[in-house]
């Protein structure tokens, strides 16, 4: 019988250290989730920080800022150019006075009427969106079927009185 006490005395000896040994562990887990959080906030404030330069001291930083301000305006002009390819996939174009999203056929701009492309002699009569409950009204200066509440005709760019 004393064998069948020494080994429940082992077992729970070794059950005991198992669950204290959890108990670490996960304390030190949890430490270290919060030793990481501490570090993404110290990231971000670097990023802050780097933006904050760039913007401020730009043409006045020392060379070996330089190298990276320059690398930063080469990545700005990338995804400049994604997203441009973005668009053209898409079949669309901003505006460059508003920045709204048109179709790339428009010539001009059905938010704030800018004139971005020469006007089109052949106005493009079909509806500008898929929404069947949209407003639809007949451009008064040229007869463009258009659909939606927009401000100006994007097949001839007059501006609507609303």
């Amino acid at each position: 019988m004393s064998i069948f006490d020494d080994l429940g005395k082992k077992l729970s000896k070794a059950g005991g250290n198992a669950v204290e040994k959890t108990k670490k562990h996960t304390e030190i887990a949890r430490i270290n989730g919060r030793i990481k959080e501490e570090k993404k906030k110290i990231d971000e404030c670097h990023r802050k920080l780097g933006e904050m330069f760039v913007e401020s001291f730009r043409d006045e930083a020392p060379e070996e800022f330089q190298v990276y301000i320059r690398q930063i305006d080469d990545c700005l002009d990338n995804i400049e150019k994604y997203r441009e390819d973005i668009d053209r996939v898409k079949g669309v174009k901003k505006c460059p006075v508003c920045g709204k999203e048109l179709l790339a056929e428009d010539h001009f701009c059905s938010e704030c009427g800018a004139d971005f492309e020469e006007a089109s002699k052949e106005a493009e009569k079909a509806a500008r969106c898929d929404d069947e409950d949209a407003e639809v009204m007949t451009c008064p200066e040229c007869g463009a079927i258009i659909k939606g509440n927009v401000d100006a005709c994007p097949a001839c760019g007059v501006r609507f009185d609303r």
